[in-house]
Parts: C-alpha cells; sequence; structure tokens
C-alpha cells in the first residue's frame, strides 16, 4: 500500500501501509465518503519502533493493543481506530468536529509515545491528515506542529465545555447519575468499608471508592467496561469520589484516615490531575493530611517507570500513594519498583470462605515485599481476618 504526501518534507518517507486487508478497509472507507474532510488521519508509531529496536517485534502487538485500549476511552463508539500498517494507526472520527478529532489523535499519538518512552517530544508527534484515497494508495498531508498544538487546544476546549455543562464552570456537582459522553447513564454506589489494622486488631480509616452501576440494567461494571470509559467520564466519576471524601472531611473534626479512589486515567493526564487537586480549596491541607490516594484501573503491563512518575506528581497532595491492583508479577514488580506505600488487592467474587482462605495464601506469598501496606479487600467474613494477618496482610476490609 503506498501513501502519498500532498507536500514534501526533508524527512524520510513514511513506511508503505502493509496489512493485506488495508487496501479493502481503505477503499470501503473511501467509498463511504469517510476519508474527506478533515475527519481522518494517521498517526505514526515509528519513534517507539525506533526506540525498541530490535524489541519492536515482540513489543508491536502489546503497543497497538494500548492504543486500541486508550482510543476507545477518548474517541466514540461510532470511529474506528484500526492499525493498517507497520507503524501506522488510522483514526476515523465523522461525527466530531475535524479541530477536535484532530486534537484527540495528537493526544492519543502523544500520551502513547510519553507511555513507552517517558517524554513526547514534538519531533516523535507523527500525524498526517488523510485527504483521500486514490489509485491503491492515502493521499496525506503533514501536519507541522503548530497544527497540532491549535488541534489540542481545540480539543481540550471542547471537552472543558461538556464538563462545564455536565459539573458547572464553579465544580458543583449536579445530581447522579452522570451522563457519558455517549449519553449512557452511570450510577455510583459508595460504601465507605471500614479498613482495620490487623495487627492493632483497630480501625485504621474508611475507602472511599464507588461501584459504577449502568442506570439502564443496574448491573455494575465490569473491570473492562470500566477500562473503556471516556477520560472525560472517568473525570467526572473521580470528581464526585473526591466530593465524596470532602464530605467526610468537612463534617469531622477529627477528620479521619481517607482511602480515595482515583483512576490511573485521570491521574497521569495533567490537566485531570491539575484539576482534581485543586478541587478541594480551603480543605487542601485537611486533604494534604487524611487523603491516601488509591490508583486504580491501572493498565496492564505498565511501565514501572509511569507509575513510579505519576504516584511522584501525587504524593505532595496527600499522605501517601496506594494502588488497587491485579495479582500478577508484571503489577507488582511495577508497584515494588515505583515505590507505592500500600496495594490493595481483592480476590474473585464467587470465591467461599474456604477458597478465599487458599487465596488470601497465595496472595500473601506473591505479594510479599512488593510494598510496606498490604490491604485485602472486601473479604466475605470477619473469619478470614486472621488469616489475612497469617498471610502476610496489614489490613484488610470486609464486604458489605
Amino acid at each position: 500500500m503506498r501513501m502519498t504526501l500532498l507536500q514534501p518534507i526533508d524527512a524520510a518517507p513514511p513506511p508503505r501501509l502493509s496489512q493485506t486487508d488495508s487496501t479493502d478497509l481503505l477503499a470501503s472507507l473511501a467509498a463511504e465518503g469517510r476519508l474527506a474532510d478533515g475527519h481522518a488521519h494517521i498517526l505514526d508509531l515509528d519513534a517507539i519502533r525506533h526506540a525498541f529496536g530490535r524489541r519492536w517485534a515482540e513489543r508491536a502487538q502489546m503497543v497497538f493493543e494500548m492504543v486500541q485500549t486508550h482510543g476507545r476511552r477518548l474517541f466514540g463508539p461510532e470511529d474506528l481506530i484500526e492499525r493498517v500498517g507497520e507503524t501506522d494507526v488510522l483514526i476515523v472520527a465523522p461525527v466530531k468536529d475535524p479541530m477536535v478529532s484532530r486534537g484527540l489523535a495528537a493526544r492519543l499519538l502523544g500520551e502513547t509515545v510519553s507511555h513507552f518512552l517517558g517524554e513526547a517530544r514534538p519531533s516523535a508527534l507523527t500525524i498526517k491528515l488523510i485527504a483521500g484515497f486514490e489509485d491503491g494508495a492515502l493521499v496525506c498531508r503533514l501536519l507541522d506542529a503548530q497544527e497540532i498544538a491549535d488541534a489540542r487546544a481545540a480539543a481540550e476546549a471542547a471537552e472543558r465545555d461538556w464538563n462545564e455543562r455536565l459539573i458547572g464552570p464553579a465544580g458543583g456537582l449536579l445530581a447522579q447519575p452522570i451522563v457519558t459522553f455517549d449519553g449512557r447513564r452511570l450510577h455510583l454506589d459508595f460504601n465507605a468499608p471500614v479498613v482495620r489494622d490487623l495487627h492493632r486488631d483497630a480501625v485504621a480509616g474508611r475507602h472511599i471508592a464507588p461501584r459504577l452501576i449502568w442506570a439502564e440494567t443496574g448491573e455494575a461494571l465490569t473491570p473492562a467496561e470500566r477500562m473503556d470509559l471516556l477520560a472525560a467520564d472517568m473525570e467526572r466519576v473521580d470528581l464526585v469520589t473526591l466530593d465524596r471524601a470532602l464530605e467526610r472531611l468537612a463534617s469531622d473534626d477529627r477528620p479521619p484516615s481517607l482511602l480515595v479512589t482515583l483512576s490511573f486515567l485521570s491521574a497521569s493526564s495533567q490537566r485531570a490531575r491539575t484539576r482534581l487537586m485543586l478541587h478541594p480549596g480551603p480543605l487542601r491541607e485537611v486533604v494534604r493530611a487524611s487523603v491516601i490516594w488509591v490508583l486504580t484501573d491501572l493498565p496492564d503491563g505498565i511501565p514501572a517507570g509511569r507509575l513510579t512518575e505519576v504516584a511522584a506528581l501525587l504524593r505532595p497532595f496527600g499522605r501517601a500513594v496506594f494502588a488497587e491492583t491485579r495479582l500478577t508479577g508484571v503489577a507488582l514488580k511495577a508497584a515494588r519498583t515505583a515505590g507505592i506505600g500500600g496495594l490493595i488487592l481483592e480476590p474473585p467474587a464467587l470465591l467461599n470462605e474456604t477458597d478465599c482462605a487458599l487465596w488470601l495464601l497465595q496472595a500473601g506469598r506473591l505479594a510479599e515485599r512488593s510494598a510496606p501496606t498490604l490491604i485485602a479487600a472486601n473479604l466475605v467474613s470477619a473469619d478470614l481476618l486472621p488469616m489475612a494477618a497469617a498471610a502476610g496482610f496489614t489490613h484488610a476490609t470486609l464486604r458489605s
């Protein structure tokens, strides 16, 4: 598959599209008129391939899976995100304003490059605007740095307008349910379980963690559905969660210790993180003294360096940074390397008491020395608390 640039550039020509089904896909999109009017772009991941060198062949699938996962959060279900070449990703967003579509594409590329390389230099951000598909070749124009910056500003302005319609410019939250960017309704169910210190047999604080429920069906979101929520939707969930924590802190003369969940998606976004950290206003010092941030929805295979960076950016705004993670070697190693202060591990929901006891022993052994604090979450019975302590857990919560 050939790619033709409408304007010459000094850099080497872009790699050719290589997947055998790309031609048919692009021809079909062109026939439907979806590759025109500024709604279609190509993201070039060649900077990541160059950095990986010989490891690209074994890492490429992981890179493209992250692009798909994160892209689904930025774009809607009607938009297309498709790998069409060795390092090329096609983005087609026909119902969005072209500048907003371009800005979201730039954000996706920038955050992907930053995730794998630690930073996103302008030279690593190559985006091509598709002008058409002629004689079996894409006709593209390379966007310059200013065009990319202008598009990102337009996308941020559109997201800001959307947030202010739902939340209000001053941060005053509207009544639940939350309406997602694509029109679905979410209920947030808070139960704030007590966090028990297993060694002192005392209450150490409470865990402010919402359960997300589809309003239409009453069913809780699965982990995969949580990961598929758009960034703007997760930020609103995090704002509601933080407001619930602030209500507790403001109503108590001696504010309790609170573990407050914060999605990794929001925590890793400079804009979302800044808004959330400034949200407490006059209670900021109380938050700093009483709140332990709990990072949730960590992407699979998260690099330890990225987790280290995000945790370091959060620490000045709370007592500590914990993480709620899966019981995998990669996740535990990342937490240990990042210096996470505590880990929250939850047994599978359907385990009975006997199987849960076996899970505690296995989890305690695997997570040993991963973090100073280990919390066994949502245990089915208080009878399991001694077993959790014996397995190496320092704290626990009980299922309500």
